[in-house]
């Protein structure tokens, strides 16, 4: 028997009968009468909102509009009416407000006037936080290409405009006749043109100082647009005078500025260029912690995604030379305003003066030019550096793993014969060393047995029971027999007989059940290209090579002999360490330098440059800061006795020149 439920709605009809029954038959069916239909509600009144200013007069309410059809009856708004209390007369106020309350209807589109404010939650901090993701690297490519071509002519122009003011200054100084063709003041005139000129062709670093001003950072190039435009105003004030205007070095400041910016993108570009051309590039990366504590460097498969990253990274030097100049640009500004205020110089000569003094421009070239130079080289030796951050990850003290093929190659190791002593055929022999070579790690070992078993087409075994011993060699289970394979030193110590007839140091010997059976004599050639490697880690301070071989006759005595290294120049790990030094490339590391050849070569040559790199960079960074440092206090000394004869624009060029040899020096001490 069927119950009524009063929250279902229940249809009997039959199916396929093909009638519906209405709402009074179900209920007369069950004995129950249909709900009283409600009462049809008033029609709301919709009409479209018109802006009123609140400063008109209250007008009168509207008459009502007729109604209409159900379906022309859609707006994009509709009012609904709100009646104060029966005992409180609306105010006005509120009639008002009550007019701009609105909402939407169903059928009209959702439309808003103003853009709706999202509340900030705390998890959207994150996505504020967060910086913008950098340009892919063929982005890059693409923008540095561009600013390349753009850059290379404005700064060859710049410099041959720079050497013909140098010399119209000459000229104008000289104590000879044809000094009178160009007097002081029509040279002050051209100085101050060829100042407005190499503003605009140093539109790109003015132009990023200005950039970053405006988000709050003060950095070299915003010194040096502040200071060439101080010296221009000063300049257009001193047009007449005899003495010879600022102009001159604000000229040669700003050139060197451009030129900084030049060689930075010349060399992102080479590094996109090169990296962007490699076929399957490795990488020389750091591995925190892994040997005693240390961090080991180790060749890695290359990782592209923090390229542009690095490359437009700033180094900690770069800040303090940005710090240094906006100190000495505060403190030159007030000491300008004392000395004006006391009356004891003009405030426009004496902050202009302080200002071309202090500004560290050698802060501009001291990363660019060493990062130029380092890309030259590096290009040579198919390698590439990933910026400052990628030559500090290569600095500091660590350990550098090296594998059997860093130091001995399949091209420089050969099978010269092979001594049976016992029963077993040679092929078998040969079969036996080569599988157990193939669990040991040694690489090139195992492909030179390999290809000699595979041209005497001898059989391949497989190995049970695999160990590796202290003492250098090698020992497992093959075809139920308890192989042994190392050297001399480990026969002797595991109490295997060798005939002493040919008792050979760079052998290896095999036995079977405990019985010498035969001997591989095995030649070591040394490569020019590894020596070389291996003399540049040798320059480096804070290295320390550390031999990860699997071969057992690769010992420290095996490489001094081959490649005349000192005794106490490699690490000689237990055969644990070595295994595991020999894995470490395996895991994830901080990528320094990207290398277009798996060769020891390019990766020692990329460890030594990034080392030198970071040394070189620290060291200008810290001239730069001290000439500006020094520069400002001596032109304070002389703008406090208001000295004109002394500080003039001579004086200012010959200053900066003095400081740019040193910083030149160490940046082209990377070549060495």
């Amino acid at each position: 028997m069927l119950e009524h439920k009063p929250d279902e709605q229940l249809n009997t009809a039959a199916s396929g009968s093909g009638r519906d029954f209405t709402l009074d038959e179900i209920m007369a069916e069950f004995g129950s009468a249909a709900p009283p239909s409600p009462p049809p509600e008033d029609e709301e009144d919709v009409r479209i909102w018109q802006p009123r200013s609140r400063e008109e007069p209250a007008a009168p309410e509207p008459a009502p509009e007729p109604e209409e059809d159900p379906a022309e009856k859609r707006r994009l708004f509709s009012r609904r009416k709100q009646k104060p209390p029966k005992s409180v007369p609306p105010s006005p106020v509120e009639d008002e407000d009550a007019d701009d309350e609105f909402w939407e209807t169903a059928q009209s589109p959702r439309l808003r006037l103003l853009p709706r404010l999202r509340r900030f939650d705390p998890e959207d901090e994150d996505e504020v936080a967060s910086p913008p993701e950098p340009p892919t690297p063929e982005e890059a490519l693409e923008e540095y290409r561009r600013r390349f071509r753009r850059l290379r002519p404005m700064a060859v122009v710049s410099w041959c405009l720079m050497l013909l003011t140098l010399a119209a200054v000459v000229i104008s100084l000289s104590p000879w006749s044809f000094a009178q063709y160009l007097p002081v003041p029509l040279c002050n005139k051209i100085t101050l043109a060829v100042l407005l000129v190499q503003c605009i062709l140093a539109l790109d670093p003015l132009s990023r100082g200005i950039r970053e001003m405006i988000r709050g950072r003060f950095t070299v190039p915003g010194m040096l647009v502040l200071t060439a435009a101080v010296t221009a105003v000063q300049g257009f004030s001193t047009l007449h005078h005899s003495d010879t205007s600022f102009a001159v070095t604000g000229a040669f400041l700003v050139t060197l500025g451009l030129w900084g910016e030049y060689l930075a993108v010349s060399a992102r570009l080479r590094t996109l260029v090169l990296v962007m051309n490699m076929e399957n590039p490795k990488a020389a990366a750091r591995f925190p912690q892994v040997w005693k504590e240390k961090d080991v460097l180790c060749r890695v498969e290359a990782d592209l995604s923090r390229l542009t990253r690095d490359l437009d990274s700033r180094s900690n030097g770069e800040k303090a030379v940005d710090t240094t100049a906006l100190i000495l640009t505060a403190a030159s500004l007030a000491v300008a305003g004392l000395l004006a205020l006391r009356g004891g110089a003009d405030f426009l000569w004496a902050w202009d003066l302080l200002l071309l003094g202090a500004c560290p421009i050698g802060g501009a070239l001291a990363f660019s030019r060493t990062f130029c130079l380092a890309s030259k080289y590096l290009k040579s030796c198919g390698a590439a550096l990933a910026g400052y951050d990628g030559a500090l990850r290569l600095s500091g003290e660590a350990a550098v793993a090296l594998t059997d093929d860093d130091l001995f190659s399949r091209q420089h190791l050969s099978l010269n014969g092979i001594k049976v002593f016992g029963d077993f055929s040679a092929e078998r022999l040969l079969g036996y060393a080569v599988a157990l070579l193939q669990r040991s790690g040694a690489k090139s070992l195992f492909r030179t047995f390999d290809e000699v078993l595979t041209e005497q087409n001898g059989p391949h075994y497989r190995t049970g029971d695999f160990r590796t011993y202290e003492a250098g060699g090698l020992g497992g289970q093959v075809q139920n027999d308890v192989v042994l394979l190392g050297g001399l030193g480990f026969m002797d110590l595991m109490g295997v007989q060798v005939p002493m007839d040919t008792r050979l140091k760079q052998a290896l010997y095999i036995s079977v059940n405990g019985v010498a059976e035969g001997v591989f004599a095995i030649s070591y050639h040394p490569s020019d290209a590894v020596r070389s490697g291996l003399s540049a880690l040798l320059s480096c301070r804070k290295i320390e090579p550390v031999l990860a071989t699997q071969d057992p006759l690769i010992t420290p005595a095996l490489v001094k002999q081959k490649y005349g290294l000192p005794g106490d120049f490699l690490e000689y790990p237990a055969g644990k360490d070595r295994a595991a030094l020999a894995t470490a490339a395996e895991g994830e590391g901080e990528q320094g330098a990207y290398l277009s050849r798996d060769s020891f070569l390019s990766f020692s040559v990329a460890v030594a440059v990034g080392r030198q790199l970071r040394r070189s960079v620290s060291l200008a960074f810290a001239l730069a800061m001290l000439a500006a440092v020094i520069g400002f206090l001596l032109l304070t000394v002389m703008a406090v006795v208001n000295a004109r004869a002394a500080a003039d624009a001579v004086t200012l060029l010959v200053y900066h020149m003095i400081w740019l040899v040193p910083v030149g020096l160490l940046t082209r001490r990377i070549r060495k």
